[in-house]
């Protein structure tokens, strides 16, 4: 995944591929924050939901 990096201006991207790709540090930045948004949503859905404790167990 090293190497020089692409101009944009270069490039005759179009659609999604404009802003997903592997050619430029853009395209490359993009993918890196989708996959870490999806990480946190999937544990703010999933990983704090914690287990509920009923109200008689309390007494």
């Amino acid at each position: 995944m090293a190497g020089d990096f692409v101009p944009e201006s270069e490039l005759k991207l179009t659609g999604i591929q404009k802003y997903y790709n592997s050619f430029t540090k853009r395209g490359r930045f993009n993918w890196v924050v989708t996959t870490y948004g999806t990480l946190f949503m999937a544990y703010l859905l999933f990983g704090r939901g914690g287990k509920k404790k009923d109200a008689a167990a309390k007494k």
